[in-house]
């Protein structure tokens, strides 16, 4: 539910893939309101994951932990829909690109 002066859908989320660092091509975080306006998140080109030290899944790696703030868009009152896709990428040599996938928590409406 929105109250007075909230401005931003937040939430956190930290980025895992293949490699030690994973595009963030083709996947879009977006805010929008049923029938209107939608906003959308700055995500960087790219994301730099570590891999751990010891793990059974070694050609995973991790990034840091940080948080994501889409702007309200505009119209927004009681509901707004929060949308977190990946389109297919089609490479031009057919490799596939490494690249990045989130887990998401703490969604909230500030």
């Amino acid at each position: 539910m929105r109250i007075t002066g909230d401005t931003v859908v937040r939430f956190a989320v930290r980025a895992f893939g293949r490699g030690t660092s994973v595009t963030t091509q083709g996947i879009t975080m977006q805010a929008g309101v049923p029938g209107g306006a939608i906003t959308t998140a700055v995500l960087p080109p790219e994301e730099t994951v570590t891999m751990p030290a010891l793990s059974s899944v070694q050609s995973l790696g991790f990034a840091a932990v940080r948080t994501v703030e889409i702007p309200l868009p505009a119209g927004v009152t009681t509901e707004v829909i929060v949308d977190l896709r990946a389109e297919t990428l089609s490479p031009s040599c057919a490799l596939p690109w490494p690249r990045a996938a989130y887990l998401v928590d703490d969604l909230r409406v500030e």
